[in-house]
């Protein structure tokens, strides 16, 4: 099966000017792997496009109704979306489409496509020993209000545990990130709340270091295919109170919890796995669709008041996301200070 990648021009992070060159160098090394690619959209079975990370708006959609593959190729295309605040446009893979948005008949959830640093696989590689804390988090406590909740709940356990609010977002030190990856793997769990985002980096990066991720996000749609309950734990947000208790009742389980999760952060989300495990899984969403599907009909609904209003485009929406972002820019600089 032959697979075209492409990308929508819009502002793009360093990597991600990086993404297509690295997927054309995988493919070659990939002997075993089922699918072709191709530089042809016209020959490929499926057309993927990896859209880049920023929040979109209604303006969006001059670029999405102006793209010649979409418009004659619509039944072919399908996006990789890493949005923090994702508005489902395309069928394809999301890791943070929330619970509404979620069309099973469209998307999928899924991990991130780009590597993980060097540092956090060589880290996992070289440390041995045992953990020494219960539960840790690090965090900004402005991303959302679970994590500030979090950072000022007065927990009664006798275990060690250790959170920390942090000010930086992606541009922590040399120094910083290896303190990050070291409290990871001195904890025997690791909270991973959302944050503006239904899910976090954090939770794939506690996988691949061998530790048991807690996942609290009641708005997070589990990745299908991977028995979550063998590798992680998920608590409720409205039950912050009872973490220490409910991971002391479970620490016998830690280990191989751990264990499970590096297996599955192998099996699915490693660089040598993530791009074919990422086809299939949009392969997944192509061969599901019922019979007499017509993507023509969902392309139209971005326009309508009701995928406005499901996004908060309308105009009262906007100007309450508007006043929540600059408290949490006011919250983010009260922090700082």
């Amino acid at each position: 099966m032959k697979v075209f990648f492409t990308q929508f021009s819009g502002p793009m992070a360093d990597w991600e000017h990086d993404f297509l060159p690295q997927v054309r160098k995988w493919f070659p090394i990939q002997t075993r792997c089922p699918f072709e690619l191709t530089y042809s959209p016209a020959e490929a079975a499926l057309i993927v496009f990896l859209e880049g990370n920023y929040f979109k708006t209604q303006k969006y959609l001059t670029t999405l109704y102006s793209n010649s593959l979409l418009h004659d190729h619509p039944e072919k295309c399908f996006t990789i979306n890493y949005d923090d605040e994702a508005a489902g446009f395309l069928p394809g893979l999301y890791t943070s489409l929330p619970r509404a948005k979620y069309d099973p008949l469209r998307h999928r959830t899924w991990g991130y496509v780009f590597r993980p640093s060097a540092d956090l696989v060589a880290r996992r590689s070289e440390w041995t020993a045992p953990p020494s804390l219960l539960f840790s988090f690090r965090g900004s406590p402005a991303s959302h209000s679970i994590r500030r909740h979090l950072l000022t709940t007065d927990f009664k356990t006798s275990f060690p545990f250790r959170l920390t609010p942090v000010n930086r977002w992606f541009n922590h030190t040399p120094d910083e990130r290896i303190s990050y990856i070291d409290e990871i793997l001195e904890s025997h769990f690791v909270l991973c709340p959302r944050g503006i985002a239904p899910t976090s980096i954090r939770l794939f990066e506690v996988m691949a270091l061998g530790r048991c991720p807690v996942i609290i996000s009641d708005d997070w749609v589990p990745i299908e295919g991977i028995d979550w309950a063998s590798c992680s734990i998920r608590i409720p947000e409205s039950d912050l109170r009872v973490i220490p208790e409910r991971l002391k009742s479970r620490l016998d389980e830690a280990k191989s919890l751990g264990a499970s999760a590096l297996k599955v952060w192998e099996t699915f989300f490693s660089p040598s796995k993530v791009i074919e495990e990422s086809i299939k899984k949009i392969l997944d969403v192509a061969i599901t669709r019922p019979s007499g599907y017509d993507e023509r009909v969902f392309q139209r609904r971005w326009n309508s008041r009701k995928f406005f209003h499901l996004n908060g485009w309308t105009i009262e929406q906007r100007v309450i996301r508007k006043l929540h972002r600059l408290s949490a820019k006011f919250r983010r600089q009260e922090f700082e200070t």
